[in-house]
């Protein structure tokens, strides 16, 4: 009895449950995504709960609700799309669908009972007793299965592989239809394993490798590698969004790998090394291009200039293998090369680009080296032999002037001293003889007459001075170094100017003699043309070139890094042969070897010269204008020089060196003077402050040299610039010892007459100077000395001091009539 009402209840109340599936299948037709207000949703549960609960109806509710979607699949699905083919066919199929899942998430929500007691494999009821149900969701997917999909899957998985063919080949698609496909495939299996999708997967992977064998075959034969290239990264972006946008991201990985062999591992070599195949055909296609061009020459102008220029590029295009692109240094085709081959494995793709790097570096450091090192020694022999020439023709043209100067100079005091002796010979014969003028003519007879002895007398005082004038030489060398009297005559001035010049040139052959009202005539290429900077800077040259390509183009991966460092330290460390009928015993001044040992003088040892040479372009630096100021471009200058100083084995040769050219830096700066010493003349007493400005270029530039110094520690540790950073401590102290030594003057009252500023180098410090065995200074010069050593003495007492003249300067003022000279 209880069965028959329950089935009655059933046949009641299941037409209002019917009508409710109805009416959720007509609103999603109209686009309504929610058919039910709240009211209306709690009638219907109650209706269901109570044939369920109340009536015990549970199982056959839930067979009338299966049967119902089935007929929904059948009736509203399979009817509309059977009739239909290709697109519109797969458009209705993925709507249709788009719409059944919408419609079996409100039914799983209006049926929640069944849900979560009937459909349940917790909860087995009725004949399902002892066997596991599905949830209603994966139920009604099922039902979608077996009526639809079974029955046109192998027309969806044809389509679906056509659009996916249509899409490769650059056409429009609709990812919207091709999506819906992909996931009614993935959610209508029923495992984990996606057996559907991975289905039409494998058709999408296998059409993925013929069409790209297809496509590399086709492009290699006519474009260049360039272009090849760039087209291979345009279809990985391509099928990377397609997939994207229509299949499941697991796919993505796959077709990935399917490209990399069929575009990338299987045409490696021919990428790396170049299209040699295309570079054959471009060939003969540009030679018969350069027979037309030449008789349309005359006709065609700038068009013909225009097509020059297009054909160069295309003639670049032509091979451009790995090495080509390296050579013309194209950063955005390298880096693609770089992030493709990338993909394939290191052995395959990275370690031969990064093989061919390092020889490719190897081999134009090797030619600089081998050709830029013998150019480099050359040119600095010529360099230094016409140095010595231009210096020791200076010399002469300057010997000549002064002398020149002292002869007009003299002729104006043979003037002046004929006239005072006319009035002094005059006054005489006037006392002596008595001579009374009684009028005016008588008195202007007697002048005429006296003017006519002057005359006479002028030929007769310029032989009495020549003749004096080995006697006053004596005199006037030893007033050079003392103190000049200011009162002495300008004959006297004038020759001392000539023979101080010629003390100094004999004395040290680098001081020059430069006169500001006219030029040094010394040729201006020896001033401009460092043939140090000119070989330092094509090697630094190189070593930025492929690191800022490493950098760019190559991510900075470690084996292209590791590339450059091991080329620069082959070239630049190996030994090179001399030119045949050449040894370094040619070159003083970097000849060391035993004259005896004819293979070392046939060999240049690289290492030793990078590393001093590298110095001596250091000190160029620090010495020019650029150096006033640390800026990014002197930073980046000082990275180089560290960077390729790395590289070189002997980095103590270049500390000695680079440790020498710093002391004399300071040195100089210390003192006030610079490499060129000078004897500044000047017109007046006015333009001494000039003078001060004149020597301050002179000064060492302490921010850059402590910027270098830093970068040298940072690299290769503090004992490298222990000595360095110990002179700089020195040099900053000098200007508080030459303080306490003044106040020390001021305290004990006493003053020197001579002004003296002392220099403390610390021995462990500085290099080994030249020191002069026996030298007398002179008495004024002395007793400053004497001062400065008691001074010391009584602030350091367990120090002794040992002084270096040979590194002193001293500066002489020479005070003239009308010139005031400093000798220094």
């Amino acid at each position: 009895m209880k069965n028959a009402s329950s089935a009655r209840e059933v046949d009641a109340k299941w037409p209002i449950l019917l009508e409710t599936i109805n009416e959720v299948k007509r609103k999603i037709d109209g686009g309504i995504s929610t058919p039910f207000t709240l009211n209306d949703y709690m009638k219907k549960t109650s209706i269901i709960f109570e044939l369920c609960v109340t009536h015990r109806a549970t199982e056959e509710v839930a067979e009338r609700l299966l049967n119902s979607i089935r007929n929904t699949c059948t009736a509203d699905i399979c009817t509309v799309i059977e009739g239909q083919r290709d697109g519109p066919f797969l458009l209705e199929l993925a709507q249709r669908w788009e719409k059944y899942k919408m419609f079996v998430k409100i039914i799983v929500a209006l049926f929640n009972y069944l849900d979560r007691f009937y459909f349940n494999p917790e909860h087995n009821q009725g004949k399902s007793q002892g066997k596991k149900n599905k949830k209603l969701q994966p139920r009604c997917y099922e039902i979608f299965e077996e009526c639809v999909f079974k029955k046109f899957k192998n027309e969806i998985f044809r389509i679906t592989s056509m659009f996916i063919e249509r899409s490769r080949m650059g056409e429009q698609v609709d990812s919207y239809m091709i999506k819906n496909i992909s996931d009614m495939l993935i959610l209508l299996d029923s495992t984990s394993e996606s057996t559907f999708y991975l289905e039409l997967e494998t058709q999408f992977l296998t059409r993925a490798k013929v069409f790209y064998t297809q496509f590399a075959v086709k492009s290699l034969q006519n474009d260049s590698i360039g272009e090849y290239l760039m087209k291979c990264e345009q279809a990985y972006a391509l099928e990377s969004q397609f997939v994207s946008n229509c299949m499941h991201s697991m796919s993505n990985f796959k077709v990935q790998k399917v490209m990399d062999e069929v575009l990338l591992r299987n045409n490696s070599q021919r990428i790396i090394e170049g299209n040699l195949m295309h570079q054959f055909e471009f060939d003969e296609k540009e030679n018969k291009n350069k027979k037309e061009k030449e008789k349309e020459k005359e006709k065609e102008g700038v068009k013909e200039q225009k097509q020059g220029e297009k054909d160069q590029n295309e003639q670049v295009l032509g091979n451009d293998g790995f090495l080509t692109l390296v050579e013309l240094g194209r950063l955005d085709d390298l880096g693609r090369m770089f992030r493709l081959m990338n993909r394939l494995n290191s052995s395959e793709g990275v370690i031969p680009m990064a093989d061919l790097f390092r020889g490719h570096i190897l081999t134009i450091g090797t030619q600089l080296m081998q050709h830029g090192l013998i150019k480099y020694l050359n040119m600095r022999k010529e360099i230094e032999g016409q140095y010595e020439r231009d210096k020791q023709q200076v010399k002469e043209q300057q010997k000549e002037q002064v002398k020149e100067q002292v002869k007009e100079q003299e002729k104006e005091l043979v003037k002046e001293q004929v006239k005072e002796q006319v009035k002094v010979q005059l006054k005489e014969q006037v006392k002596e003889k008595k001579i009374f003028q009684e009028d005016d003519k008588d008195k202007e007879k007697v002048i005429e007459q006296e003017k006519e002895k002057e005359q006479d007398n002028d030929n007769e005082d310029q032989i009495f001075l020549l003749l004096n004038k080995k006697k006053k030489k004596k005199k006037k060398k030893k007033k050079m170094f003392g103190i000049i009297d200011e009162n002495e005559i300008d004959e006297q001035n004038a020759q001392q100017t000539i023979e101080a010049a010629n003390i100094i040139m004999d004395m040290n052959d680098d001081v020059i003699i430069s006169n500001t009202n006219e030029p040094s005539s010394i040729n201006q290429s020896l001033l401009n043309v460092s043939p140090t900077t000119e070989f330092v800077e094509s090697i630094l040259s190189i070593h930025k070139q492929f690191t800022t390509m490493c950098t760019i183009a190559f991510q900075r991966h470690s084996l292209f890094n590791q590339a450059i460092k091991t080329a620069f330290v082959e070239f630049l460390n190996r030994p090179y042969t001399m030119p045949q009928g050449q040894n370094l015993s040619q070159y003083s001044y970097v000849y060391n070897a035993n004259q005896s040992h004819q293979q070392e003088l046939e060999q240049i040892s690289s290492s030793q010269q990078i590393a001093e040479l590298l110095a001596l372009y250091t000190d160029e630096i620090m010495k020019s204008k650029m150096a006033q100021f640390v800026d990014d471009v002197v930073k980046d200058k000082m990275n180089e020089i560290v960077a390729v100083l790395s590289f070189v084995h002997e980095k103590d040769v270049f500390n000695s060196r680079y440790g020498y050219l710093l002391s004399k830096r300071l040195l100089d700066a210390g003192t006030g003077m610079g490499n060129i010493q000078s004897i500044v003349p000047n017109t007046n007493n006015d333009n001494i402050p000039q003078q001060q400005q004149q020597s301050q270029q002179y000064l060492v530039q302490e921010e850059c040299e402590k910027a270098f110094i830093l970068a040298l520690k940072q690299q290769f540790g503090h004992q490298f610039t222990a000595s360095a950073e110990g002179m700089f401590m020195d040099y900053s102290q000098g200007a508080d010892m030459q303080s306490r030594f003044e106040e020390y003057l001021t305290t004990s009252a006493k003053q020197l007459p001579l002004q003296m500023s002392v220099s403390i180098l610390t021995m462990s410090y500085w290099p080994k100077l030249t020191k002069f065995t026996t030298i007398h200074l002179p008495l004024q010069l002395q007793l400053c000395v004497d001062e400065f050593l008691e001074f010391y003495s009584i602030i350091n007492q367990e120090r002794q001091i040992e002084w270096i003249h040979s590194c002193g300067s001293m500066a002489l003022g020479v005070k003239f009539s009308q010139k005031r000279n400093i000798l220094r």
